[in-house]
């Protein structure tokens, strides 16, 4: 959830500092489609995190939202900063055995 913030935070940093036409009109975008925007955004961290929820219990451990969560957010960081070799997928193993997982 903290990857998506920072993106956030990124685009309107570099929005304040390069076009501040461009800022100002952001003014005239509906909030109800930034809230879509932002609940859509959202729905694969949802998602990704019940499919860990899921395969945790189907092995007869099962872990809790937000710790599946962070073993999910966790994966995608480990993805994004190490070799494409490595993956999340190894990073995601780490977490839940670390969390108890078989």
């Amino acid at each position: 959830m903290l990857i998506p913030l920072g993106v956030a935070i990124n685009v309107v940093v570099s929005l304040a500092t390069t076009d501040r036409e461009l800022l100002a009109s952001l003014t005239d975008v509906p909030i109800s489609a930034l809230a879509l925007a932002l609940g859509l955004s959202a729905v694969p961290w949802v998602t990704q995190s019940a499919r860990i929820m899921i395969w945790t219990q189907f092995v007869g451990h099962p872990l809790g939202f937000w710790t599946a969560m962070r073993i999910y957010a966790g994966g995608v960081l480990g993805s994004a900063v190490t070799p494409t070799a490595v993956g999340g997928g190894s990073i995601r193993w780490l977490l839940a055995t670390r969390r108890g997982v078989p």
